[in-house]
């Protein structure tokens, strides 16, 4: 499972360890980075996003059940780090448990991440009528320079955060949720 994870990072690194758009793909520009702290991890979805202003990658790296890990990783360093897990860092409680960031990760014009969370499909839909089912996707911000996670709240209970945006001239979110599919 593990290795698994590696892969993922390979399409990322294909770009960004070429010495020019031009250079053809190769194993001398292929880079296999590892995450570190969470030995259980086994997926990512679109959970990633590139910080020009700290000229970072951020990822989110789920073991599917109920932990997120939330990576940097620094581009001028080569260094993979665990910031924290989302549950701890942004302060939710045992029946509020998220699956996964699902979301891509986007930036404001200060560099602050932002994405949604979601419970997973299987075992969101098969809790979703139990009296301790699924809460709902929540929408986090990541301040990079206070290394701070700001739990911005849960848009629509019972329901999942697939998808965000921001306008980054105003600042504006604007997420898509799942099962009904309600434009924020």
């Amino acid at each position: 499972m593990r290795l698994k994870i590696s892969f993922f990072l390979v399409g990322i690194f294909l770009y960004l360890t070429s010495k020019s758009q031009e250079q053809p793909i190769s194993k001398e520009n292929i880079q296999f980075i590892m995450y570190p702290g969470f030995p259980e991890a086994n997926s990512t979805w679109g959970d990633i996003g590139y910080n020009a202003e700290t000229n970072s990658i951020y990822i989110g790296v789920t073991n599917h059940k109920d932990r997120i890990g939330f990576y940097e990783y620094s581009l001028e360093n080569d260094q993979m780090k665990l910031k924290g897990f989302i549950d701890k860092m942004a302060h939710l409680r045992e029946f509020q448990w998220q699956g996964k960031i699902h979301t891509k990760i986007v930036f404001d014009k200060e560099g602050n991440a932002y994405f949604g969370t979601d419970g997973g499909e299987s075992r969101q839909e098969y809790l979703m009528n139990h009296p301790s089912g699924y809460v709902g996707g929540f929408i986090m911000k990541w301040d990079p320079k206070q290394e701070l996670m700001i739990n911005l709240g849960m848009p629509m209970p019972y329901e999942s955060i697939k998808d965000i945006e921001i306008d980054e001239e105003t600042g504006i979110l604007y997420a898509i949720t799942y099962p009904q599919a309600h434009f924020i």
